[in-house]
């Protein structure tokens, strides 16, 4: 450097004028296009920065009031239909013949059907997202109503698991199913209306379940000493009995719901009461389709400007996923790959590829996720759950008995690429112009001494003619 210094500086060394300006004006000009490049790469990296964290911190902002949003008109939402008469009038009804089917029913159950329904059906099912073993007994319903139900509208139904609630009524004769009849559409529209996966009449005294739509196989189960007791649902149930309060309205958090073929599963509950009488308890599954649609913003990233890696996810006091990844959504065996690559072992990613989805079987354990579940907000440069470093933007979701960490990000690659590119311009364009900067400035620096270069001749000769006069004065005085 303190050559190249020497050797710059040593052109303003030399006796020629022409040179010296031809210097000088290059080195205005190198000065100033370095001092320009320099200030518009420095302003355009600042206001791409700001741009960047201020739509991410925008994007995460309005995504966390839409899911508060979703679960607070949830609780509305069932707070209402726990006071439709139709809904009042159906536990009514329709608890009361579910009552009579074990011992009233013209038609006996068949357990022997109903296991084999269970071994055929619904084990295989469940056998490729959990390792344990089922023991059919365990599964059961514990009343002879339950069972005679779970036969009639389970193991006796045409339709295949999963559309089991396409039967309107079982052709058993018995009260409940004529009722069924009647009351099975007008839930079902509801549940059709308002995104619900499933809607639940409990009984509040027995926990009993003695109605849902889905027909998913915790039908007729029992919610105090039953084989989902100890699920999020039971505890939703406890939590509705226990209050007694009619504008009592409670949600839960994600779990793995075995009923749903262990896909995950949240529940809104609430009282049921008929003027002052408890009938029981109302509770709706939430479906996490709707919390997928909020979180992609119906997989338009590119649309609102997050680039092809930009995204929203959601992460739960127990640092597993509760909206699936994008890349999870548009390049699976990417998805896959990155999280081998990030370490995750081989029976999560068998887990997650069974499931159909990473909610619930993901981890993350980032630095960005633990400071949102810790109730702060914050945009960052963080390392994700991938080990690739991102521009981040995290906040606390509140939803009342629980909160989730909501994390915005987008790859630092990517979102810095204008920048690298801004910056390769300017120095393809200090490239360009320097050369022609020394041009220009050899051909100004003639053009501005050519006058001096005419004139100088003719002073030379003046001083030639007096030094001669000069000389011969001397010479003649000797």
């Amino acid at each position: 450097m303190k050559k190249f210094l020497r050797k710059f500086l040593s052109l303003f060394n030399v006796r020629s004028i022409s040179s010296k300006l031809q210097a000088a004006l290059f080195l205005v000009c190198l000065i100033s296009v370095l001092i320009t490049g320099y200030v518009s790469y420095t302003s355009a990296q600042t206001a791409l920065y700001k741009d960047i964290y201020d739509k991410l911190t925008s994007l995460r902002i309005r995504q966390a009031q839409e899911i508060e949003s979703y679960y607070g008109d949830l609780k509305t939402q069932a707070l209402a239909l726990s006071e439709f008469p139709i809904i009042i009038q159906a536990f009514r009804e329709l608890n009361a013949s579910y009552q009579k089917l074990g011992s009233d029913s013209t038609k006996p159950e068949n357990l022997q059907e109903l296991k084999k329904f269970y071994e055929k059906e619904i084990f295989p099912q469940l056998a490729e997202t959990s390792e344990a073993k089922p023991v059919v007994d365990s599964y059961i319903p514990q009343s002879l109503a339950g069972r005679y139900l779970q036969n009639e509208y389970l193991a006796k139904n045409p339709y295949p698991l999963g559309q089991k609630d396409q039967l309107e009524k079982a052709q058993d004769g018995s009260d409940y199913s004529k009722l069924h009849g009647l009351y099975h559409k007008r839930f079902k529209r509801l549940t059709e209306l308002f995104d619900y996966y499933d809607i639940y009449l409990i009984d509040g005294k027995t926990g009993e379940i003695f109605y849902n739509v889905s027909k998913d196989f915790d039908l007729g189960t029992n919610l105090k000493t039953g084989n989902y007791a100890d699920s999020n649902i039971g505890e939703l149930f406890r939590q509705v009995t226990k209050s007694r309060d009619p504008n009592f309205a409670k949600e839960v958090d994600f779990e793995i719901y075995r009923p749903s073929v262990n896909k995950p599963a949240s529940f809104i509950g609430t009282t049921v009461f008929d003027g002052s009488e408890f009938l029981g308890v109302l509770i709706v599954q939430v479906s996490t389709e709707k919390v997928n649609q909020n979180m992609t913003t119906n997989r338009q990233w590119r649309e609102i400007g997050l680039g092809t890696t930009g995204e929203s996810f959601l992460v739960g006091q127990d640092r597993l996923i509760r909206s699936d990844p994008r890349m999870f959504l548009e390049n699976p065996d990417q998805y896959f790959d990155s999280l081998k690559k990030a370490g995750y072992s081989q029976a999560t990613t068998n887990k997650i590829h069974q499931a159909g989805s990473p909610i619930l079987y993901q981890e993350v354990k980032t630095h960005t996720a633990e400071k949102a579940l810790q109730g702060k907000s914050e945009t960052e440069l963080s390392v994700d759950y991938r080990g690739k470093s991102i521009l981040s933007s995290y906040q606390p979701v509140n939803l009342g008995g629980f909160r989730w960490g909501l994390i915005t990000k987008m790859d630092e690659e990517e979102a810095f690429k204008p920048i690298r590119d801004l910056g390769r311009r300017t120095l393809i364009s200090a490239a360009i112009l320097l050369p022609l900067v020394a041009l220009l400035s050899s051909w100004l620096s003639g053009l501005f001494t050519r006058p001096l270069a005419v004139c100088w001749p003719r002073q030379n000769a003046l001083r030639r003619e007096i030094w001669m006069f000069r000389l011969m004065s001397t010479l003649k005085m000797n």
